[in-house]
């Protein structure tokens, strides 16, 4: 900003100033700032714009929230009998910033209704590390939660899921764009995740319920470097798998590991993996991969997936749900019925 009017400044040499200016101290939220729009030249043109407030009105403080960043669950893969623990860092945004008053949990079960667990810290008034645990829930419960904080002037922020940077920082702050969730699993029964256990999300946001976590994933792989081994996927060498089970939506998963892991299996192998569950540009991944044992060989690919082109374009953002639930899967686009001319392999459904 830029001061014409000489109110919002405190140099002397300025007659007439305005002698009631006080600068605001250091972390004063600052929410709108209106005036003129002016051009700077000769040593400080390459300051560019500068916007130029009039009147006092013309710049409004606010308020700063309360913080809150980093979130944990332990174990991040919750089976039946588990009591997940959920850690957040919650702190004042500046010195000027209202005290905390209280860090929660706020949680459902399924489509139950919202429920209230206080968050603790082991010393509050310097740790920013606060704690709870979840109830421990039936197998085949959905659990959705969020965190909130609330300072002493009654303000509260929200952290709601693990999107990424390229989804927006925003989307993390709005639960219409999702929440942190896991589905009650019996790892008895089931001591390997599915690829839809990974990918099944029903929220725009994308992102994985189990991301961050390190697991056994079990598919048929569907795509190896000799599928891809054009560009531009040959750049990203043993990359280029992909594994697969079955040909309902949330079924496919990139794989992503050593060569020395990766070039044991082609395609049809029906292999089990384990690695790190994560995002890459908005692309679910099993990262890592440390280790791969191969159940059977030759086994048949599953049918692509039939689309139109004109079902796809690129107003088709990340969490879209009709794009999202394929991504990593073999599908075939045609421009009509019957001109289904070439199977890909989607990658977030860009081919």
């Amino acid at each position: 900003m830029y001061d014409w009017s000489t109110h919002f400044t405190i140099a002397a040499r300025l007659v007439p100033r305005d002698s009631n200016y006080v600068v605001p101290p250091v972390g004063t939220k600052i929410d709108t700032i209106r005036g003129y729009v002016s051009t700077v030249s000769g040593g400080e043109a390459n300051r560019g714009y500068r916007i130029c407030p009039i009147y006092p009105s013309d710049v409004k403080y606010g308020a700063v929230l309360p913080g809150l960043n980093t979130h944990r669950r332990t174990p991040v893969v919750v089976a039946k009998d588990s009591t997940p623990t959920i850690t957040i860092k919650a702190f004042k945004q500046s010195a000027v910033a209202a005290a905390l008053s209280s860090v929660k949990i706020v949680y459902r079960v399924n489509t139950g209704a919202w429920q209230e667990i206080t968050m603790t810290a082991a010393q509050a008034a310097v740790d920013s590390l606060y704690k709870a645990i979840i109830p421990k829930q039936n197998v085949g419960d959905y659990v959705f939660y969020f965190l909130k904080v609330t300072d002493a002037n009654s303000q509260s922020a929200i952290l709601a899921n693990n999107s990424n940077a390229s989804s927006g920082r925003l989307t993390t702050l709005d639960t219409s764009k999702g929440t942190f969730f896991y589905k009650v699993l019996d790892r008895t029964a089931q001591p390997v995740l599915t690829v839809r256990d990974v990918q099944y999300t029903p929220f725009v946001a994308g992102v994985s319920p189990y991301m961050g976590g390190v697991d056994s994933v079990g598919g048929l792989i569907t795509a190896d470097t000799a599928s891809l081994n054009k560009a531009p996927f040959s750049v990203f060498g043993t990359n280029c798998y992909y594994m697969q089970s079955g040909n309902q939506p949330f079924s496919g998963v990139w794989v992503v590991g050593p060569d020395s892991i990766m070039q044991k299996v082609v395609n049809g192998d029906s292999v089990i993996v384990k690695g790190s569950i994560s995002e890459y540009n908005d692309v679910t991944e099993i990262y890592a991969v440390s280790s791969m044992r191969v159940v059977s060989k030759g086994n048949t690919l599953p049918a692509p997936l039939k689309f139109k082109t004109e079902q796809f374009g690129p107003s088709v953002a990340n969490g879209n749900l009709n794009a999202e639930p394929y991504e990593g899967m073999l599908v075939r686009f045609g421009l009509g019925d019957g001109d289904f001319r070439r199977s890909y392999l989607s990658r977030n459904i860009s081919v």
